[in-house]
């Protein structure tokens, strides 16, 4: 069944990803919530990352908790509207050689695909999140 093949390729992929100790200190969301902060340039709060992610506020602070506590992120009050804090990725965070170990090993993954069936394939996994976040969003 297609199901279960995209499946198990999806969680072997992950599993070779996970193996590495920089993706197995964070839990999926924080991890998204690190890649959105470092994707998007400007301030973000709370309430922006809760309707990003679909995610409840509570489960967003809950997250952001974690992170603060594994140096990865931090938070400051806005000088012009004190009621908001908005959110920023530390400029060194504690597993950087870590994470640049993981960027080491897509670079020789995307070495041994090609940049151009690389690119499919991100484009691909776009969609199909894509697909997944309106099927959620649905429920």
């Amino acid at each position: 069944m297609l199901n279960e093949e995209l499946l198990n390729a999806y969680a072997s992929l992950s599993f070779h990803l996970k193996g590495d100790q920089y993706l197995d200190q964070l839990s999926y969301n924080e991890m998204e919530i690190c890649r959105i902060l470092r994707t998007i340039k400007t301030p973000l709060t709370a309430s922006k990352l809760s309707k990003l992610m679909n995610l409840h506020k509570s489960q967003i602070n809950v997250l952001l908790k974690s992170l603060e506590r594994k140096e990865m992120i931090y938070r400051e009050v806005d000088e012009k509207d004190h009621r908001r804090i908005h959110i920023f990725l530390v400029e060194k965070p504690p597993n950087q050689e870590e994470h640049q170990e993981v960027l080491n090993t897509i670079d020789q993954l995307i070495e041994g695909m090609g940049v151009k069936k690389t690119l499919l394939l991100k484009d691909l996994m776009e969609e199909a999140k894509g697909i997944l976040v309106s099927i959620e969003e649905k429920k």
